[in-house]
Order: C-alpha cells, then structure tokens, then sequence
C-alpha cells in the first residue's frame, strides 16, 4: 500500500511548495474515465424491468459490482482488525495486573501491538481507497447520465433549473452521504463479534449498552421518517430559488433598464429566506438526531459499568475488565452511532437518487452515449417512419402529411393539417401574423416538436438550425463559427464575408479568438443573428431552417446577407442548400421558389411567388406584393471599418497573486468574516460548548481509571455514590452541552448567516456595473449562488463544530496516550511537532484540490447549463455526440481533483495509522520492558484512547480542511463583495421632484462612454438637444452606437466626459435606480423570469387587475393569456413566441408611462401588421412623452419628429426625416434607399 499511494508524495511536495493548476494535476487512470462508467451502466438500464423499483440503483449494482464486491471484502478485514485490539487492550492489562513473570509473552504483546496496529493502517487505507475509486465512478456516471438525458428531452422541460440542481446539489449529497453507508456495511459483524466479546467480560450485563443503543436508534430511526417530506419540500426551494437566480442573471441588460435590480434582488433574497425557513425544520430534526447518535458513545458506558458494579460489588472493577469491556463498549456504540447518522443520510441520498431517477426516466427513459450516432428524432402517428434517401431534385427533402401539432397544458392546436413539400436547392419563407405558429412549424419540420397526428418525411438528417433568440455558448467567434466541424480556413473566410461578419470580427480585441461572453452578452443583436447564421452556413448542411435570423439586422446588412447568403448569387444556391425561413419582413419574398403562409387557427397555405403576387385573398394578398423592380444600384462597400460597439471578452487565466498564496496557505481575516455574520455571542459560546463537551466526553474514563485502582488497591477514597454521582454527571454534562452547542449554531447561527451571506452576494452581483455582466461568466457568478452557498449552508456548520470538537478531543486523547508509560510523555512534543508539520504539508495541497475541485465544477455547469438552453440548436445540427463529449471531458477534467483530494485522504489516513501503530507499540514496550513506569489502568486508558485516536486524528484533519473548503465558499464571497465594483457612486445622491421628468426633455453635451474606464470609447463625443415631446428615432448599421446610445441614458456606461440632463437635472448626481424607474424602457431582449404572468407584467405590484387587463387588451393578447392560464398563471406555460413577447413587453411598459420613453428595436420580430399596431399604441399611449428608439426598419421611424443617424460610436447626421431625405448624398437618404428598394 506504502508503494501504491508512494506516487503522490511528488504531488504533496509540489503542493506545499507552490501553487497547483489543473493541467499540473495527474490524470486520471482510463478505468476512472466518464465514458467507460457510462457505457457500462447504460446497457443495464436499458435492460431494466418495466416493475423494478429504483432501477436505477440497480444498473449501477450491477454495472459497478466488482468494485463494491472488492470495497467490502476490504472492509471486512478491517472490520476483523478492529475486533482484535479490544482483545489485545485485555491481554495487556491483564498482563501488568499479574505478576509479569512470562517475559516472552510480553514480548509477544509488543510484536502483536504493532501487526495488530500495522494491519488495521494497511487495510484501512486500501479498504478506502477502493471505495473512493467507486464514488469516483458514481459521481461521473450521475452526471454524465443527467447531461445525456438533457440532450433527448424536449426544451420546454430544461428551462426549470432541474439539470442544474441535479448537478449541484444533489449528485454531492449522494457521494458525501456514501462513506458513512458503505460504513454500514461491516456494522452488523462488529456489532454481533463485540457483544459475545463483551459478554465474556461482564456477563450479562452486555445487553445493557446493546439494549439502550438499540432503543436510542429506535426513537432516532422513528424521527428519520420526519426527514423525507423536510427534505423533499427543502430541495424544490433550492432548485426554485436557483433557477429564478439563473433567470435573472441570464438578462443583466434588461433588469437594469427596467429599474428592476431591487425588485429582482428581493425577490431572490426572499427565496432565499423561504429555502432557510424550510430548511428550519430539518435543521432542528439534524439536531436531535446529532444528539441523539452522541448519547450511545457518552452514556452507554457509564450505565454499563454503573450496573456492573451495583451487580457485582466494586471490588470486580479491575484494570482489565474495565478497558477490556469500554473498548468493547465503543466498538458497540460507534457503529451504532454511525447507523443513526447513516440512516437520515441514506434517506437523503435516496431521496435525491430517486429525483436523478426520475429525471431520467423522463419521455421513455433513453439517453444519449458519446458513441451513438447523432440521431434526428422522428415524430410520427401510427409508427410511420420512412428511411432516409439521396436527396435528388425530383424527390422532396421534406414532406409533411396532414400534421397536427398540440401544445400547452389544454393541447391547444397551434398546426391544424398542415401538408406541404419543400424539394432540393430552393428558398421556401414561412410567413404569417404574429404568434400564428411559424416558429413552432420550424420547430416541427426539425423533429422537436411531437405530432399529434400526420407524418413528418425527411430526405436528410443533415440539418442546420437558427432559432430566433441564437443560442450561443461563450466560446471564441471561431469555435462558435466552425461548430463541431474542422477548420477550414477558405471556407471559414467565405462564410464570414458572406454574413458580413469580417469588420466585426476585425474590431474585436482578439479577433476570432474573442469570447463573445455568456449568451453572446458581448454583441449586438444583430451580431448574435449573424454569427448564428454563419454556424448553419459554415456547417455545409443539406438542409438549413432560419427562424426570423434578419429580424435585428438593418436594411443595409439584410440586403448584403439576402445577396450573399439566400439570393440566387448566393451560397445557399451555389451549393445546393435547402432553406426554410421564416419572417416577418416581405422584401426577401422576391427570391423565394416558394412561399408558405400560416393563418391563425394553424392552416397553411403553400404557393409559388408567381401565385402569392397575384393572390386576390389571404394572408399573402394582405402582404401588397408587387412586381419586384430592377435594382441597378451598386451595393455599398461592407468592409468600412468601424469601433466595437461592445466590450469583448476575455476568459480570466489566473486569479491574483494574493488569491493565490491564500488559497494555498490560507486567509486568517476569512474566519473573522464569518464568525461576524454568525454574531460574536454565538461564536464565543460555540466555542466555549466545545471545550466543555470535550472534558466531559473525556473526564470520565479517567475517573473510572481512578475509580478501578482505588478498589483494587483498597484504598476507599469515595463511597460508592459519588463515584457514580461524578460519572453519571458528566456524561449527562457532555450530551447537555453537545446538544446547547449544535442547537445555538445550527437553529439560531446558521440561518442568520446564511441569509447575511448571500444577501451580501447578491448585492455586490445585482448592484455590480453593467460592464460586470459582460465580462464575466454567468456559470461563474451563478456557482456562487448555488456550490458556495450550499457549501456555506450545509457543509460549514458541521466543519466549524466537527474541527473544534475534534481539536478538543484530540488533545485530550494525547493527554491521556501521554500519561500511558512514564517515558511517552517525553516523546510527546516531537510528536506534537510532526502532526503540526504533517497538517501544514497536507493542507497546502488538500485545501488547493479543494478549490480546484470548485473551479472545475464552474465550466461544467456552464456548459450544461448553455446544452438545456440551446438543445434544440444541438439536436437539430446532430452535434448531441459531441455536446456530449464535451461534456464527459469536463466533467475528466474535475474529477482529477476530486479524485486526487480522496487519495491524498487515504495517504493521510495512512500516515495516520502508521504513527498510531508506533504510539501504540512504544505504550505497550515501555510499560512492559519498564517496570514501574505503568500501571495497567494507565495503559488501559492509553490503550482506550489510542484505540480511536487514529481516526480522531484523521478525522481533525479532514474536518480541518473541510472548514477550509467551506470557508473557502465565504472567502470567495468576502473576494466577490470587495472585488466587484459597486455601480452607484457617492455623488448618486439628489432626489429629484416626484414628478420628474416632467416634461421629457433630454440634452447630451459631449458626451464620451466606454464600457469600463480604460476601454476604448463607444461613444465619442455626443451632443444633442431633444425637446419635450420630440419623437426621434436612431438609425445606423449593426454595431454603430445605437444600443450603446441607450445604455448611456440609463447610466449603464462609464461616462469620461460631458454629461447628461433630462428636464434640466444632471443625470450624473441621481441614483441610477431612480433613473431607471422613472424612464420608461423597451429593451430589445424581453424580461422573463420563472413566476406568474401578473409578476412578469407588473413587477413593481403597482397596479390592479383592472390595469392589467386593459393593458394587455390594448396589446392583444388578453385572449391568449386567457386561454393559457390567466394572468395568475405561470409564465412559462404561456408558450409565447417570441413576436408575442415583444407585444407583452409593450404591455408592461404602458402600466409604467413616463414623460420619456427608451425603445430599443421593439418590432423586430413581429410582422407588419403587428408593428403598426404597436406604434399605434406608441403614439397614443405616449403622445406627450419624449420617445426615443433605435430601429433597423426605417419605416418604424419615418414620421418621427428627429433623426439620428450614428457610425462608429459618432452621430454622423441628424434632422427630421424631409431634411434628411433631401440630402441626396446623406447616410439616412442612402440607407432610406435601401431599405425601400429591398
């Protein structure tokens, strides 16, 4: 064993020496690796009976067999170990208490002392081992058996935050809980072995300990069942307080200016508040059931020897009988101790089992393995389901047949009998009204929808997909471009030219090499819509479908990627790709070979261009299509340089110097941290409790030590009840303080310092500056909120109460090992020295696996966290085998540390148990070699303590570092509070009058933005005077300025220069909350968050049902709402789509009127009829308001009272719409052109 764990002193030393990365770390051996343990579980749940029950533990018995078969054939030996030195303490008490005359017998003792000590170190380490080797494998199977499943289930059931809580929560709470049930295995031989042993000492007395453990277990198992229901309604508040947090950091820009940041910040710390009060209850059950596991180990002995001697006389209590018989007491109790700690955790464990179960038994229980073919799932009535064929020009690459599609809790019919054929190479647009069902008839045509009824016939598997929000993963623009393809570097570039990507890219800080950040947060919208457009591109699939990918493009950049892309220049042509598209816009129509229209009610009806442009009816002849005329104009040159309009990200190396050296050595200011936010009262008396229930866990085996020699050498110091006054006082002591302690720290400390804590979090996130959002990792912050605060929760409570209880005890143990052989003591303080030297060795390198074991797990979650997002994306390109790889490549990756931090456990433990077995030896020759230096009952207690001060020792260290861990969660929130920049600065102070603004208008003098100090400018020096009232719209290409523009009003940028005022007020010295509460704003992305639809329409709790319903009647979707739950429904049954949101948002800005109105392309994805119904609204509702919106369709702007015209971060022209357009070499007149042309 010694040769087996050599291999991780180079490990340890580097650790203590310096700092350890990830990559430095040894990787883990291929029987360890995500995908063997996958392939191997898969078959067997695949063969599952349809009638097991739980058959999900029951695949991993038998895929995983040999390794619990060969942990448990370990753990007996070392069960048959332990059993040994009870009887090896009587062979040697027994010895010194006789007249010593067999000298080799007594050597034999010390021969046998340290094989017997040796060999339970051995064993131990290896039985461990083993079965770290088995968590190992569990924990990657868990997961990687979660994110298959993801990839099969259908969208709408990822978008709970369940895939995340599984992960996070509830695969942990399985692998800690396993050590303490495999520890059950063995509990029953110990348990049966040590009663007959006992009983050999003192009769039948032995049933006493056996009889009151058992009956202490009883009441324990009797309260356990409490834990289910406790645990259950605890954990759904987690996974909902986790996915309302993901929701909500998901739409930093949105929250912001809507002036919503309190309001969402509450309401995450209210969930928070109601996840503790939940957890309340279990807290107090975790409670009793601690104390009810510590009164076997405190009082058992006590009432064994009380009536030992009441039965027998005191004169029977000699040195032998008595350590003998508490050795085998401990043996009794400490597994029983473990049973009743086990069982609610098993409860706890299953619990959480049975929710990964269930998750994966989900839609028929498949899930996709890293070696399956990348498989289109096809939906199909009566198992009709025709092979796949070469696609050729005269058979179709699609054909749908009477297809029904029902959706919603009601099954609403959005497509009624839809029948249509796309063949090979041709353009087909979808078109249609708002929330007519061309999102959905997408969705269907690539297999993600299920039918109701028809059949869905495809040519080709070969699939690009572009949804209308693009899913993008934070990866590089080239990652994101080539997909899961190989570079190639011409056609990368052609791809790129094509979708006008090349001066984007271009302006990037790292070129193709930028991350673009968390949901592309780093790009404009209409960049996210083309970057997604160039992944189908760059894929070379046979089939492409675009949903509405123009929608954020201006006319200028549709027409360059219509030409390039779609046109019959195009590449789509060029290369024989078959396009499906829908949109809302009818200047694409041109170049379609067919046009399908959906009508609301789910019909559709399919025509050539010829036939749409001479409809007498229908939704196409609403459309006014008419010949298309010759363009003879020169497209504009797209290559002009312009500035980023955003900041770029870049992925974060290495944290700073000093967060490096305290992760590895440790942050002393962290504990006063914590120890402020549990309250010094608390602190001191946990403390306090610690110390005392460690003397009186301790005292009273000196006392029977002191007890036994008064009765064997006659001398009757103390009558017999107050001998047993004293023992049974203490014990009673021990088991009132451990109780006042776990009480006062985990019913009164806890929650106080868990809600402090993430309030503090949530603060430094929610008030952190909009360029935060940008730069970092939504997977990162979110980690925070989810590892760190269970950590912080669940794991620091025990860490603090277990290390000070142990360093306690440990002392006490010493003490008495100490006081075993007159001599021992003198070795005492070298060896103090070297378990000092031995902690800080281990500890440098345990407490940086322990962080990198957090660190790995971000990346992870991040990744499955974008998989739930965009697995309609991935199922539709066929990439669910490589998300998957990817996948099972980070999760390798974090289980090198957390597989790393168990072994180097076991070479503690080792190490541990080696100097134990020496202590041991050296107690035993020096008592027997010196004569006089020992008395038995000294050795005994010796003997007794050293019996458990192995695992004492071991169990320190672990807690140690555990407290490390855990408090590594509180430093990373105490880095986060002062690392994170506030956003309100001191000057923020003036209140402006009630009624401000008042009348709207707004003034910008020269006015230079960036994004953080020190970046480039995104705005550079603008002036402009708006009057009250004015209507003024903002015009310009992709990436000029305009959102930008936006975010400046609502002090989102970091202003260098000039400033700011609205009705004369310098916006400068308001809070920016106020700012954004009293401007009304339209931002481009919609807020959704998990809840009702009155939460999401009216988020302030401002107005009454009666405004509400007017509102949404205005908009025109009170109907909708009506038929999908009402307004006090949940707003994911709603099934918006996303032009349908748009009209929400619309919604919910009139219950919020203000003299100024913010709108940031409030129309791109609603069709025309819809848009002037909006801005029909628009005028009406704010007539005497200032409006100012961004518009890439210039007919949204056209008879707005201003024009603003913007090109790299500069206002370039600005005048009423007449002025402009009669500059016949303007940017608007030229842009105007364009747009009317295409």
């Amino acid at each position: 064993m010694c040769t087996i764990l050599w291999w991780l002193n180079p490990l340890l030393l580097k650790g203590y020496s310096s700092i350890i990365s990830v990559n430095g770390l040894l990787r883990i051996d291929n029987s360890l690796s995500s995908e063997g343990v996958e392939q191997r579980v898969y078959p067997h749940w695949m063969n599952r009976s349809p009638t097991a029950k739980r058959p999900l533990l029951s695949a991993i018995r038998k895929a995983l067999q040999p390794e619990i078969l060969t942990a448990a054939i370990l753990r007996l030996f070392l069960s048959i170990f332990k059993l040994l030195q009870p009887l090896l303490i009587g062979r040697v008490t027994s010895w010194l208490s006789q007249d010593r005359s067999d000298v080799n017998y007594g050597y034999g003792l010390i021969g046998a002392t340290f094989l017997v000590y040796i060999g339970m170190a051995l064993i131990n380490a290896m039985a461990k081992r083993q079965f770290d080797r088995f968590s190992t494998k569990l924990r990657g199977t868990f997961i990687s058996v979660i994110h298959s499943k993801s990839l099969v289930l259908p969208a709408g059931q990822l978008n709970n935050g369940e895939v995340l809580t599984l992960i996070s929560n509830d695969v942990n709470r399985v692998c800690d809980s396993l050590e303490q049930i495999f520890e059950l295995l063995s509990t029953p031989l110990e348990v049966i072995v040590a009663i007959y042993l006992l009983e050999r000492e003192i009769g039948i007395i032995c049933i006493a300990p056996v009889a009151f453990s058992l009956a202490i277990s009883l009441v324990s198992f009797l309260n356990s069942k409490r834990s289910i229901p406790l645990q259950k309604t605890w954990l759904s508040t987690i996974q909902e307080r986790i996915a309302y947090t993901a929701a909500v950091l998901s739409c930093p820009k949105s929250f912001k200016m809507l002036g919503l940041t309190r309001k969402l910040r509450d309401r995450v710390q209210e969930l928070r508040l109601v996840e503790l009060e939940k957890y309340a209850h279990y807290r107090k059950f975790v409670t009793f059931r601690n104390v009810f596991a510590a009164i076997p180990d405190n009082i058992a002995p006590i009432l064994t020897m009380v009536l030992f001697t009441l039965i027998h006389g005191s004169n029977a209590l000699s040195s032998s009988i008595t350590f003998t018989s508490l050795s085998l007491i401990s043996l009794l109790t400490i597994p029983i101790q473990e049973i009743i700690f086990a069982v609610p955790r098993s409860i706890t464990a299953i619990a959480s089992i049975d929710r990964i179960e269930a998750f994966l038994l989900l839609d028929g229980g498949k899930f996709t393995l890293s070696t399956d073919s990348p498989l289109m799932r096809q939906h199909e009535v009566d198992g009709v389901e025709l092979a796949a064929v070469v696609a050729l020009t005269d058979h179709p690459s699609l054909r749908l047949e009477g297809v029904t599609v029902r959706l919603g809790n009601e099954n609403k019919t959005i497509l009624n009998e839809i029948s249509l054929t796309i063949f090979p190479g041709t353009l087909n647009f979808i078109v249609g009204p708002v929330g007519s069902g061309k999102s959905t008839l997408l969705h269907t045509i690539i297999g993600d929808i299920p039918l109701a009824q028809g059949r869905r016939i495809l040519a080709t598997k070969d699939i690009g997909f572009c949804s209308q929000e693009p899913w993008l993963p934070n990866e590089t623009v080239e990652k994101i471009i080539t997909g899961q393809s190989e570079l190639d570097y011409q056609w990368f570039v052609t791809v790129v030219q094509a979708c006008a990507l090349t001066i984007d890219i271009s302006t990037l800080s790292a070129g193709k090499e930028t991350v673009i950040g968390n949901k592309g947060v780093s790009l404009s919208g209409g960049q996210k819509q083309r970057l997604a457009l160039a992944r189908a591109l760059y894929s070379r699939k046979k089939l492409l479908v675009l949903d509405d990918i123009l929608s954020g493009l201006d006319a200028k950049l549709a027409k360059h990627v219509v030409d390039h892309v779609l046109g019959p220049e195009g590449l789509c042509k060029k290369y024989g790709m078959t396009v499906v598209m829908a949109t809302h816009t009818v200047q694409h129509l041109y170049y379609a070979d067919r046009i399908i229209a959906l009508e609301h009610g789910g019909k559709a009806e399919e025509q050539s261009l010829f036939e749409a442009l001479n409809s007498q009816d229908g939704y196409t002849h609403n459309l006014k299509l008419s010949e298309k005329q010759q363009q003879n104009q020169q497209e504009d040159e797209m290559n002009v340089p312009m500035d980023q309009s955003e900041p770029v990200i870049t992925r974060n190396i290495e944290n700073d110097a000093n967060q490096e050296l305290a992760r590895r050595t440790g942050d002393s200011t962290v504990y006063r941290y914590y120890a402020r936010s549990l309250g010094w009262k608390f602190a001191s008396f946990i403390v306090f409790s610690a110390i005392v229930f460690a003397f009186s866990n301790k005292f009273p085996q000196l006392w029977l030590q002191w007890w036994s020699e008064s009765e064997i050498s006659g001398d009757e110091r103390h009558p017999l009840g107050v001998w047993i006054g004293v023992y049974v006082s203490i014990g009673a002591l021990a088991v009132s303080f451990l109780f006042s302690q776990i009480w006062v720290m985990l019913v009164w400390s806890v929650p106080k310092s868990s809600a402090k804590l993430h309030q503090q979090l949530l603060d430094s996130v929610m008030n952190a500056p909009y360029s935060f959002f940008v730069y970092t990792d939504s997977g990162e912050t979110l980690n925070r909120f989810a590892n760190d605060m269970s950590l912080i929760e669940l794991q620091l409570a025990d860490a603090v109460m277990h290390t000070q209880n142990g360093a306690c005890l440990c002392i006490a143990s010493a003490i008495f090992i100490a006081a075993g052989a007159r001599y021992v003591g003198v070795i005492m303080p070298f060896l103090v020295i070297l378990l000092y030297l031995l902690q800080k060795f281990y500890l440098r390198t345990s407490r940086q696996l322990r962080f990198l074991d957090l660190e790995t797990q971000a990346p992870l979650l991040t990744h499955c966290q974008e998989t739930s997002a965009g697995v309609t994306t991935i199922r539709a390109f066929g990439w669910q085998e490589s998300a998957h790889r990817t996948c099972l490549d980070l999760l390798d990756r974090s289980q090198r540390p957390y597989y790393l931090m168990l072994c180097i456990q076991r070479w503690l433990n080792l190490v541990l148990g080696l100097t134990a077995a020496v202590i041991a030896t050296l107690v035993v020759a020096l008592a027997m070699t010196l004569h006089g230096t020992a008395s038995a009952g000294s050795v005994g207690l010796s003997l007794l303590n050293i019996l458990t001060f192995n695992s004492q020792l071991s169990q320190l260290i672990l807690d140690c570092t555990s407290l490390e861990t855990s408090l590594g969660a509180v430093a990373r929130c105490k880095n986060f509070e002062a690392s994170t920049p506030s956003e309100h600065q001191e000057c923020e102070t003036t209140n402006p009058p009630s009624e401000w603004p008042s009348a709207g208008q707004l003034t910008l003098s020269n006015l230079t933005a960036s994004y953080t100090e020190g970046r480039s400018p995104v705005l550079k020096n603008i002036s402009l005077s708006i009057s009250a009232g004015t209507k003024v719209g903002i015009c310009g290409r992709s990436g000029s300025g305009k959102s930008s523009l936006l975010l400046a009003l609502f002090r989102m940028l970091e202003v260098s220069s000039g400033q700011i005022e609205v009705d004369g007020v310098d916006l400068a010295i308001l809070p920016r909350d106020t700012i954004r509460t009293r401007i009304t704003a339209l931002p481009q992305d919609t807020l959704s968050v998990p809840g009702s639809v009155r939460f999401n329409l009216d988020p302030l709790e401002i107005c009454t049902p009666e405004t509400l319903s007017k509102a949404l009647i205005k908009v025109g979707l009170s109907d909708i709402i009506d038929e999908r739950g009402g307004i006090d429904g949940n707003m994911s049954d709603l099934g918006l789509s996303q032009g349908e949101l748009q009209l929400f948002a619309v919604a919910r800005a009139l219950l919020r009127p203000s003299k100024l109105l913010i709108v940031d392309e409030m129309t791109s994805a609603v069709d025309a009829e819809t848009e002037k119904r909006m801005l029909d609204i628009i005028r009406a509702e704010f007539k005497e308001s200032t409006v100012v919106a961004v518009a890439h369709r210039l007919r949204t702007v056209a008879d707005f009272d201003m024009i603003i015209v913007m090109d790299a971060g500069e206002i370039v022209e600005y005048g009423s719409p007449a002025e402009l357009l009669s500059n016949n070499y303007g940017t608007f007149k030229a842009m105007w052109q364009r747009d009317i042309e295409f």
